[in-house]
């Protein structure tokens, strides 16, 4: 995990080949793409990553993933519906056709919709250093609640559920905090988000 320090520069929505290895790496914006990645007959596909858009994050995640054999979705945390026709169909090809063994779910401070009150209260303070430090850290706050629910409903779906239940996938989640640079893991069990070591 370490290599989500340091990345490299990457370009997304493509398709290359790891120069240490043979493991193909795709990342892309549509989940039809993604599915034929993935459903192909000759690829094998490790790892599906699902991750909020966002160019540096993708950067940080792109050099870790490109170890692996691995497709990554690039999509606005707001519009992760994992009961909804694409996504629901994405993880059905993904966990019980494909036999993707890890699925990692990566979140974002700045993931989920701004609040307008937060906007209007920011220019009443005065201070507007302080007032635009609370605004990113609720904001943060909002969506690492909103990453926690979508965590949640990913585990509800039942592919993944009999996936990680049968011991044939392991379920990752990340939140990523854009303001410091940093990884946390979170811990669905005990709801707990911890920096990632």
């Amino acid at each position: 995990m370490s290599l989500l320090a340091n990345p490299p520069v990457h370009h997304a929505s493509s398709k290359h080949v790891s120069q240490s290895s043979d493991a193909t790496f795709l990342s892309s914006h549509s989940i039809d793409r993604v599915q034929h990645a993935i459903t192909e007959d000759e690829s094998t596909i490790d790892w599906l990553l699902i991750a909020h858009d966002d160019p540096d994050l993708h950067s940080r995640l792109a050099k870790a993933a490109a170890m692996e054999s691995s497709c990554m979705l690039t999509v606005h945390q707001s519009q992760w519906e994992f009961q909804s026709a694409g996504l629901a169909s994405l993880l059905d090809s993904a966990v019980a056709r494909s036999g993707v063994q890890r699925l990692w779910l990566v979140g974002h401070s700045e993931g989920c919709d701004d609040d307008p009150l937060e906007d209007s209260a920011q220019g009443e303070t005065g201070h507007q250093l302080i007032g635009a430090a609370r605004t990113m850290l609720n904001k943060a706050s909002r969506a690492k609640d909103d990453f926690a629910s979508k965590v949640k409903s990913l585990h509800q779906h039942p592919a993944v559920q009999q996936a990680v239940a049968d011991g044939d996938l392991r379920v990752h989640a990340l939140f990523y905090l854009a303001h410091c640079k940093t990884f946390l893991m979170y811990n669905s069990a005990t709801h707990e988000f911890r920096p990632l070591a």
